[in-house]
C-alpha cells in the first residue's frame, strides 16, 4: 500500500510530502496524523535545518477529503471535533516549526492546503499554479486557517477570497502576499533548491534564534482557549452543512 505521507531527511534537509497525486492529494485522517508525527520527529531532531513540505502529481493539495468528512460529519460530535482539534494542532506546529520551512506549490492548492501555505517561512509556486479558498461551494468552513490567512493577508483580502470562494493564479497570490515567489514549472525544482542552499550556508543556531524572535514578536492570535473554540465551531459547521444537505 503506498503512503498518503512520506518524510525524508537528508544533509539537514527534512522534507514531508502529500502521496496521494491520483486523488489531488486530499487529506483524512490518517494523512493528519502522518503529518503531525512527522513534524513533531523532524521538530525534535537537532539534524534538522529545513523543513520543505511539498507534493506528488500535478496538484500540491486539493483540501480535505470529502469522504472523509461526511463521515466524521454523521459521527458522534467528538470525533468531528478530534479532527478539527487535529488540523489546529498541525497549522500551530507548523507555524512554530524551529527551523525554516518552505512550500513547494505546483497546480492548484485548495482550502486548508492555504492553511499551510500560510504558516510555511516561504513559498515558491510555479507560474500556472492557482489558489483557492472554496470552502463555500464544499462541506465546510476554513474555520482553522482563516487567523493564519488574515495574518499573512490582511482581513479585507481573505474576505473576497473567503466569501466569494473564488480562484485566484499565482501572480494574484503574489501580490496578497500568499506566495513569494513565481516561477515557471521547468525551474520550481531549482528555485526551491536554491532557497534551500540558501538557508543551508548560514548559521543554524542563528536561524533557530531567529525563528524564537519570530515566535514571540508575532501578535498572539493563536492562543489555546482561541484554537479550541475555532476546532469546536469546525466540528458545529460540518455538522449542520451535511445534515442540512441530507435533508433537502
Amino acid at each position: 500500500m503506498t503512503q498518503s505521507i512520506y518524510a525524508t531527511l537528508e544533509k539537514g534537509v527534512a522534507t514531508i510530502a502529500f502521496n496521494r497525486p491520483a486523488d489531488g492529494n486530499i487529506y483524512d485522517e490518517d494523512v493528519l496524523c502522518a503529518f503531525i508525527t512527522a513534524l513533531d520527529d523532524f521538530a525534535e531532531d537537532e539534524a534538522v535545518r529545513v523543513l520543505v513540505i511539498r507534493s506528488e502529481g500535478k496538484d500540491f493539495c486539493l483540501g480535505a477529503d470529502p469522504a472523509w468528512m461526511r463521515r466524521i460529519a454523521s459521527s458522534p460530535r467528538y470525533e468531528s471535533s478530534i479532527s478539527a482539534s487535529q488540523i489546529s494542532r498541525m497549522l500551530e506546529t507548523l507555524m512554530n516549526f524551529p527551523v525554516p520551512t518552505l512550500a513547494v506549490v505546483q497546480g492548484k492548492a485548495q482550502a486548508g492546503a492555504l492553511g499551510i501555505l500560510a504558516c510555511c517561512d516561504y513559498v515558491v509556486g510555479s507560474d500556472d499554479s492557482h489558489y483557492q479558498m472554496n470552502e463555500v461551494h464544499q462541506a465546510s468552513m476554513p474555520v482553522i486557517s482563516t487567523p493564519y490567512l488574515i495574518r499573512i493577508m490582511g482581513e479585507r483580502k481573505v474576505r473576497w477570497l473567503m466569501l466569494t470562494g473564488e480562484e485566484i493564479n499565482a501572480e494574484t497570490a503574489q501580490s496578497l502576499g500568499l506566495i513569494h515567489q513565481r516561477v515557471p514549472l521547468t525551474e520550481l525544482a531549482a528555485a526551491a533548491q536554491y532557497r534551500i542552499d540558501h538557508w543551508l550556508s548560514m548559521s543554524p543556531v542563528t536561524l533557530r534564534q531567529a525563528k524564537i524572535v519570530l515566535s514571540y514578536s508575532a501578535p498572539d492570535y493563536f492562543d489555546p482557549e482561541m484554537s479550541d473554540e475555532l476546532a469546536d465551531l469546525l466540528a458545529d459547521t460540518r455538522i449542520e452543512f451535511y445534515n442540512r444537505e441530507e435533508n433537502q
